[in-house]
């Protein structure tokens, strides 16, 4: 089935697991008038030096353009973001200066997502590749599809179909993945704390005529630090369409995606999975505004880090 092919990909990310948190506070708040760059890093597990770095610009709390570097392949990866009326709806992405993705954003009247296509242009040959994802709005309830294309007129049938259901304050509470390829369906149930952080998400793999099964559960805490994860990608894309899009972040599980959809700081993180136990440290440093500047997350195994990213926010 595709759940456990996908689960033995990941399996490094989401067998069960902890992970402790601790909080630095400066001594000297920063000026924290405007915040102009988050960056980005992730580090090699056996002698600390970076290996990617993305330097995000930052203008009034939205992503204006962003720079990475490889350290092992030397390339420079480089994007722009263009905003219309408040909301973005472009994004490009450059290899070694060769136009490399297009992603476009559509919305309707009330300024609800609509589509969200991604171009994949091959920088040696030219040819685009197309993923198109469609949404209908029903009240509080959304319906998705993908679908495919090699010229970005001619679109295959749907390869999966989503339901999202949303509350009030635009948290994802429902999520329902009906896979048409692999004839298999999960959903997601999510719970959410006062302040609007996610504390508990269950996947489940939907079974005909039987009882529903388990996949994995995720459970998250947080202290009072403001996210400023949250905040960039909140002004950026807007907290509804975060939720639509919720679902295409990076599976495996120490991405720890709910960072990007949480209002304050994650402090300590827990899922299950299979019968081993993995160790996550997350380890945040706030100002004297109480807005988390700088984490640091690292995945262990018997004591062996297998995996290091880090988090920076810089302010004029």
């Amino acid at each position: 089935m595709k759940n456990i092919k996908q689960f033995l990909i990941y399996l490094l990310f989401i067998i069960t697991s902890s992970c402790t948190s601790e909080i630095e506070t400066l001594e000297n708040s920063n000026n924290t008038n405007n915040l102009v760059n988050y960056i980005y890093k992730t580090y090699n597990t056996n002698n600390g030096q970076v290996l990617d770095s993305i330097n995000f610009l930052i203008q009034e709390n939205k992503i204006l353009s962003s720079i990475k570097h490889n350290s092992l392949t030397s390339n420079i990866y480089k994007t722009t973001y263009h905003y219309q009326n408040e909301n973005l709806i472009e994004i490009k992405s450059y290899l070694n200066n060769s136009l490399d993705v297009i992603t476009t954003f559509s919305y309707d009247f009330n300024g609800n997502l609509t589509q969200y296509l991604k171009e994949n242009i091959n920088t040696i040959n030219q040819n685009s590749q197309f993923t198109k994802h469609d949404f209908i709005h029903d009240i509080d309830t959304i319906f998705s599809t993908t679908k495919f294309s090699l010229d970005g007129v001619n679109f295959s049938n749907s390869q999966s179909e989503y339901k999202i259901v949303i509350d009030n304050d635009n948290n994802r509470i429902y999520f329902e993945d009906k896979d048409n390829i692999n004839n298999e369906t999960t959903y997601k149930i999510s719970t959410y704390d006062a302040n609007n952080n996610l504390e508990l998400e269950e996947e489940y793999l939907s079974l005909e005529n039987q009882e529903n099964t388990l996949n994995y559960y995720l459970n998250h805490n947080y202290n009072s630090g403001s996210n400023l994860f949250y905040k960039v990608n909140k002004n950026t894309y807007s907290k509804k369409t975060l939720m639509l899009l919720y679902h295409l972040q990076s599976n495996a599980i120490n991405n720890i995606n709910s960072k990007s959809i949480s209002p304050n700081t994650l402090s300590q993180f827990s899922t299950s999975f299979g019968n081993s136990a993995f160790n996550f440290q997350i380890n945040n440093t706030t100002n004297n505004d109480n807005q988390t500047i700088f984490s640091d997350f690292k995945t262990l195994i018997s004591n062996e880090l297998i995996s290091h990213f880090s988090q920076e926010f810089i302010f004029d």
